[in-house]
């Protein structure tokens, strides 16, 4: 394919018409980045699916108290990005990519916890399966590990101490620039 002419179309900002012989009309679309506009804005992150129903968004100068819209009239309405399966996450987003010329942010969400694991085939799986429905790119994969862990609470806490006399050295002199040592 050689492209033979472009030109700004002033109707649409960001827009542009390619003219490529011997093929239909292309535009080439550019998206909104929503990912750090959502903390200031108090919305939820484009197509990703809420991971709490309340949660605290910041960055380097913004700390924002956000909770789910309508979230206490329709809280059992919500399906939670833990409780989505990464197939029908991988679909969903290659259907929005479909449309859209450039990859998308297309994070996906795992639980493990307790005894919860994620094969190295499912991992492998869900690479096949994106690029199977044609998606570009993969940006996340979040993981949830610690809920409902107290962290205050020493009850199934691992202590280890040691004494003075054992055979455990205390080497305080870490990486060879100290910037190690802890």
């Amino acid at each position: 394919m050689k492209i033979k002419k472009i030109t700004v179309n002033n109707d649409r900002l960001a827009t542009y018409d390619i003219e490529v012989p011997d093929t239909h009309d292309y535009v080439l679309s550019n998206n909104v980045v929503v990912h750090n506009s959502t903390i200031s804005s108090g919305t939820t992150n484009g197509p990703y699916p809420i991971r709490e129903f309340s949660m605290m968004k910041t960055n380097d100068t913004l700390v924002n108290h956000w909770v789910a819209p309508d979230s206490t009239k329709l809280k059992n309405k919500y399906q939670l990005a833990w409780d989505v399966d990464t197939t029908s996450m991988i679909k969903v987003y290659a259907i929005m990519q479909k449309w859209c010329d450039q990859a998308i942010s297309a994070d996906l969400f795992v639980k493990i916890q307790g005894d919860q694991k994620v094969s190295s085939s499912a991992m492998i799986q869900d690479y096949l399966d994106m690029v199977r429905y044609g998606m570009k790119s993969r940006y996340y994969v979040n993981s949830l590990t610690s809920k409902g862990v107290d962290l205050t609470s020493t009850e199934n806490a691992v202590v280890v101490v040691a004494e003075e006399n054992s055979d455990v050295q205390n080497d305080d002199r870490g990486c060879s620039s100290g910037a190690c040592s802890l």
